[in-house]
Order: C-alpha cells, then sequence, then structure tokens
C-alpha cells in the first residue's frame, strides 16, 4: 500500500509531467493559472476523505504555489462551482463535487475563460 505522502508525490509528479509535455507540445498550452489551478484541484481531492477543509495557505504550501496568486483562482473555482469554502477558524476550501466528475476542461475554462469564442 503507500504511504499518503508517496501517494501526493506520486500524483503530483504525474499531474506535472502531464502538465509539462503538454506545454511542449504545439496543439496544446496550459496556463500558469490552470497549472496551479490543477495542483490545488489535485491537493483537495486527496485530502476529500477526511471531509475537512483545507486552507490556501495549506494548498499552498503543499504544493508550491504562490499563495496571493492561490487566493485568486481558489475564487475562480468557486465561482465555476468546483470548490465551495467553509468560513471560520476552521474552514477553508471542499470539492463541491466527487474529483472524478471534474475534467482538466472544467479547470481550464474555470481559470482561463472559454477556448474559443461562440
Amino acid at each position: 500500500m503507500i504511504h499518503d505522502a508517496s501517494w501526493r508525490k506520486l500524483t503530483s509528479r504525474i499531474l506535472l509531467e502531464i502538465i509539462r509535455k503538454t506545454r511542449n507540445e504545439e496543439r496544446m498550452n496550459i496556463s500558469s493559472r490552470c497549472d496551479y489551478a490543477c495542483r490545488a484541484i489535485v491537493e483537495l481531492a486527496q485530502n476529500a476523505p477526511k471531509e475537512t477543509p483545507l486552507t490556501a495557505t495549506t494548498i499552498a504550501e503543499n504544493r508550491n504555489i504562490p499563495e496571493k496568486y492561490l487566493v485568486h483562482i481558489m475564487l475562480q473555482l468557486k465561482k465555476a462551482g468546483l470548490l465551495t469554502s467553509v468560513r471560520g477558524a476552521q474552514g477553508g476550501y471542499k470539492l463541491a463535487k466527487k474529483s472524478s466528475e471534474i475534467t482538466l476542461l472544467d479547470i481550464v475554462v474555470a481559470v482561463d475563460g472559454p477556448l474559443m469564442d461562440p
């Protein structure tokens, strides 16, 4: 069985490798906003079984994301219906739906806008 820390590192490496490879392809470029949003979603997905919200500070530290930048991204993800927020001392962010229901396209549209104009 993979330990939580090992699983977290493996998942991060896989996601980052996909993003790096995709960035080098001519077909698709992913913005740093989308990169950070994906990292945040992965962190929240791994925390989902605990059912406790994570603060932006915790997510930023765990995923090496600038916190001030992440706060804006989290608001966009919340506005898109991908996250919920919990107020108070024990507050933070949680996924609004199952991680299996969130697609890369959902994240891209939430932070970068529609891919094509209608």
